[in-house]
């Protein structure tokens, strides 16, 4: 009986190492001097915090999620989110390029001051989106197999919001980053 109990410890305990290991991969794929540095012509003189993460599964879809945040002094801070998805029922670059239309064919867009642009920076299918009197982002997605990372930069407005090119370049750094 004990052996069995000592057993079951030991598979939580490997359980819970894992998810923690596993939270902690999206938090080390950027390094808050390297926001600070390619977003520093938003960023202001702002520091970027440590990085904060977690995992969840949606399914089989593993997320695996890491924040951080530039502080801004007198201004609106710009919010940093870095996405591994792993385990889609699809080709990760299709999952992206599906839920891009989706997002461009959203009412939203189509207000007066709203905007909605796409393009690719190197491997990264990049949006930029916002409206007017509302925060914005811009997001850029690499896919890898049966999912992909992902980094959002989201900014307090639309006229705050780095370019596309920035969080391409983020993107890329991580993606760089994991294990092919």
């Amino acid at each position: 009986m004990n052996r069995y109990i000592t057993t079951y410890r030991l598979l939580l305990l490997f359980l819970f190492s894992s998810l923690v290991a596993q939270a902690q991969l999206a938090c080390k794929l950027l390094q808050p001097g390297e926001l600070e540095s390619v977003l520093k012509e938003w960023a202001l003189g702002g520091k970027a915090t440590k990085f904060s993460g977690s995992t969840y599964n949606a399914g089989s879809t593993a997320f695996d999620l890491c924040t951080s945040e530039i502080v801004r002094p007198g201004k609106g801070n710009l919010q940093i989110k870095v996405v591994i998805v792993n385990n889609l029922p699809m080709d990760g670059g299709d999952a992206i390029r599906t839920r891009n239309a989706e997002l461009a064919r959203e009412g939203q867009w189509k207000v007066k001051g709203a905007k909605f642009e796409q393009k690719t920076v190197g491997k990264a299918m990049c949006t930029l989106a916002g409206r007017p009197r509302g925060s914005a982002s811009s997001v850029c997605a690499i896919p890898r197999g049966n999912g992909y990372v992902e980094v959002e930069v989201r900014a307090p407005t639309l006229e705050e919001t780095p370019s596309m090119d920035a969080a391409g370049a983020l993107s890329q750094t991580a993606n760089g980053r994991l294990n092919p």
